[in-house]
């Protein structure tokens, strides 16, 4: 008996085993409750995702219609919600959307067809699978239709003529060895543009939409993707037809371009189109964004100019000045660009540095440095009716120009150009015609059509010279008249605009459609 005591007071505080019997008894109990809880959650889970889709499908739909037919985007709207969702409940509200106020509904718009923002709600009941009544979930999706354009300021070229051939083929020599185009070969490349996505697609997976902006690649690889795209462009038009096509004209001259094309300076898509005034960060382009248009010509004087870096043009030969000693040499700051966004995008033109310097008399080299001004343009308003332009506005102004030219290191005259004011520029066809570009419609040109400079003498004491300094002051104010009548051209054709800048309105889309909330 005192052994049994003994052995019941040693295993008395072993417990060992209770808490799993607890446990079990526990689980038994909290299983069905756990079960259901997590049921439920996923019910409403999967419910809640199918209204979101519903909604989003419902907002999307609508949106396409909003300056097409107001009156039938409700109808569109629920039947978008009803095809991701059978029998879901929903209502449709038309009104506008900002960031800051939200989605404000408005009768008022939808009577004009000038809403610009769709909101879907949908709703359904949910049973409880474990207790008694339903919840009701929702859901909603606001989705808006923004109207963007492309539009270019600075270095579209409206009119080429024979006198800036010879001016571009030195220009373009910087890509090859052999350059030699003809006006007409010029002209149609300044007639002809690709979007981002023929870009793209002729890249043969070397650019995607993610890359396509920061991608670096070489002069000739640039072109032979430019030439790729225009030929499929120039494919389906009818180049046997007089006149014969710009597309047609390019096709040719870039397939001549392209046996001497050996530039191997690297360029950036974004060095050359702006989209929504991007900063070359990187991202994936839009559907919209990828119908950004790229002119031709402007691409290749732009690859030019970075090939070109510090090497000098022969002015004399471009303006027959009769000096040997006179060149010309450009110096790319910020490349031209090609904007592609809503109303408020913006674009500023290149900013170039032209240095020409003279060599008179062999006494010294007088130096003229001109920098572009530069100049912006701003879309200001693209109305549209039934998802088709009826006018792009554009807002352009250019800044003015005062630089000082020098003889010896010694400041002799100023040069000056005075500014474009900011002005309301309409556009009602775009793209580019070979009518528009006539007519002066688009692109139109703010300030001047050939930059106008006016250069004044004055600030280094010539008459202390004596008769060299008589000659001298000849020689200068000659080489300037010349240069005043003769360099306008001769910038044009670079795409220096010095006081005014062409701007061209590239395309439109009125049917662009996002989720905003």
């Amino acid at each position: 008996m005192n052994q049994f005591r003994l052995y019941l007071q040693r295993h008395r505080k072993d417990e060992r085993g209770a808490t799993l019997i607890f446990v079990a008894v526990a689980m038994s109990l909290l299983l069905p409750f756990t079960l259901a809880l997590s049921l439920e959650i996923g019910q409403d889970t999967v419910v809640n995702r199918s209204l979101q889709n519903s909604a989003d499908a419902g907002a999307l739909d609508g949106a396409r219609y909003l300056n097409v037919s107001p009156d039938v985007v409700s109808t569109i709207a629920g039947e978008a919600a009803q095809r991701n969702y059978p029998g879901v409940s929903y209502s449709v509200q038309q009104g506008s959307w900002s960031s800051g106020a939200g989605f404000t509904s408005s009768t008022t718009c939808e009577a004009t067809a000038s809403c610009t923002a769709v909101k879907v709600t949908t709703a359904a009941g949910v049973k409880h699978l474990f207790e008694a009544g339903n919840s009701s979930l929702s859901k909603s999706s606001i989705a808006t239709v923004s109207a963007q354009a492309g539009f270019s300021i600075g270095t579209y070229l409206a009119s080429i003529s024979t006198s800036q051939s010879a001016t571009l083929n030195a220009l373009l020599g910087a890509l090859g060895t052999s350059v030699n185009l003809t006006a007409v070969g010029y002209e149609g490349l300044a007639n002809t543009s690709v979007t981002v996505q023929q870009l793209i697609t002729a890249s043969a997976g070397v650019l995607t939409p993610s890359n396509a902006l920061t991608t670096s690649l070489t002069g000739a690889q640039w072109d032979s993707f430019l030439t790729s795209a225009v030929t499929t462009a120039a494919s389906g038009l009818s180049c046997g037809a007089s006149p014969v096509p710009y597309p047609c004209t390019a096709e040719t001259q870039l397939s001549t371009l392209s046996h001497s094309i050996n530039a191997s300076t690297s360029a950036t898509l974004c060095q050359l189109v702006s989209v929504n005034g991007s900063s070359c960060a990187g991202g994936t382009l839009t559907a919209s964004a990828l119908d950004a248009s790229i002119n031709v010509l402007q691409t290749l004087t732009t690859e030019a100019e970075l090939a070109n870096g510090s090497n000098g043009l022969n002015l004399n030969t471009i303006l027959n000045l009769g000096l040997a000693g006179a060149t010309l040499t450009t110096s790319l700051v910020a490349p031209a660009k090609v904007a592609y966004g809503p109303v408020g995008t913006t674009a500023e033109t290149s900013q170039v540095n032209v240095s020409i310097a003279l060599d008179v008399l062999n006494l010294g080299v007088l130096d003229i440095p001109i920098t572009a001004a530069d100049g912006v343009a701003t879309l200001a308003a693209l109305p549209c009716n039934n998802n088709i332009m009826s006018s792009m506005t554009l807002d352009a102004y250019t800044t003015a120009l005062s630089t000082s030219i020098t003889l010896l290191g010694s400041p002799v005259g100023t040069v000056t150009a005075n500014a474009a004011p900011n002005t309301a520029l309409t556009y009602t066809t775009v793209p580019p015609t070979t009518a528009t570009a006539t007519a002066g419609t688009n692109p139109q040109t703010i300030g001047t059509t050939t930059p106008t400079l006016s250069i004044s003498l004055g600030g280094l004491n010539l008459g202390a010279l004596g008769l060299v300094g008589v000659l001298l002051e000849a020689v200068i104010s000659g080489l300037v008249s010349t240069l005043d009548s003769g360099l306008g051209p001769v910038l044009q054709a670079l795409g220096v605009n010095v006081g005014g800048a062409q701007v061209a309105a590239l395309s439109a889309n009125c049917s662009g459609v996002q989720l905003v909330g």
